[in-house]
């Protein structure tokens, strides 16, 4: 049985400090995207467990609509899926921030800013804005967009 990749195998293996992979692994600001992305690509390299992250129940939501929709014409439609989202992280004592994205926004840094748990994509997002989310490591779920990739493991 192999043994178990740890953050401060990662952190010397990038020159960091644990602190520092700990916040790249979890999403936390603090850190210079490139340095995250580093991070992340030697703890993939190792085999770092990633599940391992998400321990900790969710107590922040981000949900995204992507700019391409007319949002003042997308509102009538998403609004109730949202509100009902609301209602639900509520309950759960959850909080939830919207953001609207597009292709050409600093993704990881404006996603960031929420310091989300976890993700909800409203809508149509290209494979590459899926791609870029993906890189956060979060859990995400799409609502209204069928992508193979992403099917119910």
């Amino acid at each position: 049985m192999a043994k178990a990749v740890r953050i401060r195998d990662i952190a010397a293996a990038c020159g960091v400090s644990p602190g520092a992979v700990s916040r790249a692994l979890k999403g936390q600001p603090g850190l210079r995207e490139e340095t995250r992305l580093r991070i992340i690509a030697a703890a993939e390299q190792q085999g770092y467990d990633f599940g391992r992250l998400r321990s900790d129940k969710i107590k922040r939501v981000l949900f995204l609509l992507h700019r391409q929709h007319n949002i003042r014409r997308a509102m009538p439609f998403y609004s109730p899926l949202f509100l009902g989202i609301e209602s639900s992280c509520r309950d759960r004592g959850i909080a939830l921030s919207f953001l609207s994205i597009g292709p050409g926004d600093a993704v990881a840094d404006q996603v960031m800013l929420h310091q989300p748990d976890a993700l909800i994509c409203a809508g149509f997002f290209e494979p590459e804005l899926l791609a870029l989310l993906e890189q956060l490591k979060l859990p995400m779920v799409l609502t209204d967009l069928l992508a193979p990739r992403f099917a119910m493991r």
